[in-house]
């Protein structure tokens, strides 16, 4: 009802300094002032630019930051994280990769000093697509994100989801979610979160423009992950 800022994010980054901290910011809520971010830093050198994915902590909500680690290499063009807590010093945080298109995965254990790479959990495509992860009840991991060529995958254009029961060290084959009734590839970006009744809900933006239909639509799928045990 009643809103005060916006605030300026202040990080003390080490070593080259950034253009700018840039969209789509990932976040744990620790406690009533805890709380752990995942930026998309960007930076630029002469023509080059690229984004890199930084961990970092507030203990006073949100007043001051605490630079802990960069998540992969520099000028590889990583961005739009999504991140789930797995115990009291374990993070699983999946990035997005554009040039080649990646989605990959690393894994905290030492609640966001230094991470391991595992893994990718799943083939995309085009430029790339954002994941979007959840825990469900019974400890599984839930991935949501787009396939924007209709070659990757044998259901075409759409978004897709799988799951982990392994923390992310392995990942069941992908399935459709919502797809071939869509007009083009632009499509995707999800959030999901967990429903009390333990189903899923995703919501990403989906594109009918092109079959007597001028609009992008934000849409929601809600699914029993139960059902794909």
């Amino acid at each position: 009802r009643h809103w005060r800022g916006p605030y300026d994010l202040r990080v003390e980054f080490p070593g080259r300094q950034p253009a700018g901290i840039v969209s789509r910011t990932d976040y744990i809520i620790e406690g009533k002032s805890e709380l752990t971010a995942f930026l998309t830093v960007g930076f630029r050198d002469g023509e080059k630019n690229w984004g890199q994915v930084a961990c970092v902590r507030t203990f006073d909500g949100c007043k001051t930051w605490k630079f802990l680690s960069w998540i992969g290499p520099e000028g590889v063009n990583s961005i739009m994280p999504t991140s789930v807590r797995l115990g009291p010093s374990r993070i699983l945080t999946l990035i997005r990769r554009t040039k080649p298109p990646e989605m990959v995965s690393f894994l905290s254990e030492d609640n966001g000093h230094t991470w391991t790479q595992l893994v990718n959990p799943v083939k995309v495509d085009a430029n790339g697509n954002p994941p979007a992860l959840v825990k469900l009840k019974d400890g599984r991991l839930c991935l949501v994100y787009g396939i924007r060529r209709e070659s990757t995958m044998p259901d075409g254009i759409g978004m897709y989801f799988t799951f982990s029961s392994d923390e992310g060290r392995s990942w069941t084959a992908p399935r459709l979610l919502q797809g071939k009734d869509g007009s083009n590839w632009d499509m995707g970006y999800p959030r999901v979160v967990l429903l009390p009744d333990g189903n899923v809900l995703a919501t990403y933006y989906y594109n009918h423009t092109g079959q007597g239909d001028k609009y992008r639509r934000i849409a929601a799928s809600i699914f029993d992950p139960n059902q794909f045990k």
